[in-house]
């Protein structure tokens, strides 16, 4: 019976490491998608005036991008709840994954381009 406990413990170990691996990808998976709709929001969009065909094309890779970023999103969730499942030994889901709130993924385009009027002290 105790030689079933070790590899169910061994087991557990690696299933902790792997699901910190997953929260960490889907992490950088969130900060990219992020990047990538800030170069949407603050470089294509408003380059875009009259045409209706490029509208919709643009809007059309925002709203991608956007369920790129839920699903990256929905997968660090599910991998901290796991961490919470396996006990933590590590106490790293306080510390380090931290739930995401909205605030946290707004998308800034403030300083899309740095020579821009008004832009110096942002």
């Amino acid at each position: 019976m105790e030689l079933k406990a070790q590899q169910l413990e061994g087991l557990l170990w690696k299933e902790y490491e792997l699901r910190k691996g997953q929260a960490n990808e889907a992490l950088q998976g969130v900060r990219v998608s992020i990047t990538n709709l800030s170069f949407e929001y603050g470089k294509k969009l408003p380059k875009i005036k009259k045409s209706k065909v490029k509208k919709t094309r643009a809007w059309a890779g925002v709203l991608s991008i956007g369920r790129v970023l839920h699903n990256h999103c929905l997968i660090y969730a599910h991998a901290v709840s796991a961490l919470c499942k396996l006990g933590d030994p590590d106490k790293v889901v306080g510390l380090l994954y931290k739930p995401l709130e909205l605030k946290d993924m707004k998308a800034n385009t403030s300083i899309v381009d740095p020579n821009a009027a008004s832009q110096r002290n942002i």
